[in-house]
């Protein structure tokens, strides 16, 4: 059994879609990197001890990743930039790019609505049950077997994380 936390980008680019339709990959907003730092704090009170750090190659992914590594004690060597966590590819080669991996626990930084497609493939849910909020974090235990299937074991807002990290 393996470990998955997948881990929404915290807020970037303008808040308003019509500005943000202009910039392709949006940095992090400054409320975006604390709301990122926050949400690490509270991974770290729940005593996460990945060793792998996966993220969408996009930059809003990237600096969520980065921050989480940096409060988690993942080394930055092990922060994998894969385009397996853009927008748009399926569930299940996020399962297959995972499971080969050597580490008992991974963090995925992505987007939204990908990561919620995962999460309702990996226990065969027929339709999505989640829409992650900015920042938000599920954890799922996944299994090797065939297909690979799994179970969605918690899931917390961003909002519990920051409390959770105070």
């Amino acid at each position: 059994m393996k470990r998955l936390y997948l881990m929404r980008h915290a807020p970037a680019g303008a808040g308003d879609h019509a500005e943000r339709s202009t910039d392709d990959d949006p940095s992090l907003r400054p409320n975006g990197m604390t709301k990122a730092r926050a949400a690490a704090w509270g991974l770290a009170e729940l005593e996460i001890e990945a060793s792998v750090l996966l993220t969408s190659p996009f930059l809003r992914a990237v600096q969520t990743a980065e921050i989480v590594s940096q409060v988690l004690g993942i080394p930055s060597d092990q922060i994998r930039r894969t385009d397996i966590l853009k927008p748009g590819t399926s569930p299940s080669q996020l399962v297959e790019e995972i499971l080969p991996l050597e580490a008992e626990a991974v963090v995925c930084a992505g987007h939204s609505p990908q990561l919620d497609d995962a999460i309702s493939h990996i226990p065969d849910c027929q339709s999505r049950i989640t829409r992650l909020k900015k920042a938000a974090v599920a954890c799922l235990e996944l299994s090797s077997g065939s297909p690979p299937r799994g179970l969605l074991l918690w899931l917390y807002p961003p909002r519990v994380l920051r409390r959770l990290g105070k």
